[in-house]
C-alpha cells in the first residue's frame, strides 16, 4: 500500500511537470492531474493539499537537483587553471540543461516567475544568485593565486555568466513565439574564448 502511494504521489508530479509545461500552471486543475494520472479527483489530496503545493513540490525538488548536480562544478576544492575551471562549469551546465526530461522545467520556470513567488525564487537564487556568487569566490581565489587577471572578481562572474543567461531566456521566450525554440548559438564558444582571452594570465 506505502509502495503504491508513494508511486502515485510520483506519477502526479511527473503528469503536473508535462501538463504545467504543455498549457500553463493557471490552465490545469487538479481533477485534470488525477484523470491523467488514472486515480480518483479526491485522491489527489492525500499527496498535496493543493496545485499549488504540486508546484512547490517540483521546485523544492528542481532546486535539490541543480545544487547536487551543478555546484560542485562550481566549487572544486583545489585551484584549477581558469580555462579548466571554465570548461568544467560549462560541460557540466551543458550536459544538465541539454537534457529532453529537463526542457519542461525551463518552460515552466519561465512562465511562472513572474505570477509565483516560489518559482521566482528559485529561479533567481539557484540560476542567478548561488553561480554568481561561487564564481565570483573563485575568482577571487584564482586572482590572489596569480592565476588570473587582478580585476573585480564579481565583474568577472557577471560577464561570463550573463551571456548564458541571455541564451536560457531567448530560447525559454521563443517556445511561444517560433516553430521551434531557439537553439543555444555557436557564439558560445566565442563568449567563452573571449573571457578566456580577457582574464588568463
Amino acid at each position: 500500500m506505502a509502495e503504491r502511494e508513494t508511486n502515485n504521489r510520483e506519477k502526479i508530479l511527473h503528469t503536473a511537470v508535462a501538463l504545467f509545461a504543455e498549457r500553463g500552471f493557471s490552465a490545469v486543475s487538479q481533477r485534470e492531474i488525477a484523470a491523467a494520472v488514472g486515480i480518483r479527483a479526491a485522491s489527489i489530496y492525500n499527496h498535496f493539499a493543493s496545485k499549488d503545493a504540486i508546484l512547490e513540490e517540483i521546485i523544492k525538488r528542481l532546486s535539490l537537483e541543480l545544487e547536487e548536480e551543478l555546484r560542485p562544478a562550481y566549487e572544486p576544492e583545489t585551484l584549477l587553471p581558469l580555462r579548466t575551471y571554465i570548461e568544467g562549469i560549462t560541460a557540466n551546465n551543458d550536459a544538465y540543461f541539454e537534457r529532453d526530461a529537463n526542457v519542461n522545467y525551463g518552460i515552466i520556470l519561465m512562465r511562472e516567475q513572474f505570477s509565483n513567488a516560489v518559482v521566482r525564487k528559485m529561479l533567481y537564487e539557484m540560476m542567478i544568485l548561488r553561480p554568481r556568487e561561487a564564481m565570483s569566490a573563485y575568482f577571487a581565489r584564482l586572482m590572489d593565486a596569480g592565476m588570473m587577471r587582478k580585476g573585480d572578481p564579481v565583474f568577472a562572474a557577471k560577464e561570463y555568466h550573463s551571456f548564458f543567461v541571455y541564451e536560457f531566456y531567448e530560447s525559454a521566450l521563443s517556445i511561444d513565439i517560433l516553430p521551434n525554440p531557439a537553439e543555444p548559438s555557436l557564439t558560445g564558444r566565442t563568449h567563452f574564448d573571449r573571457f578566456i582571452e580577457t582574464w588568463e594570465l
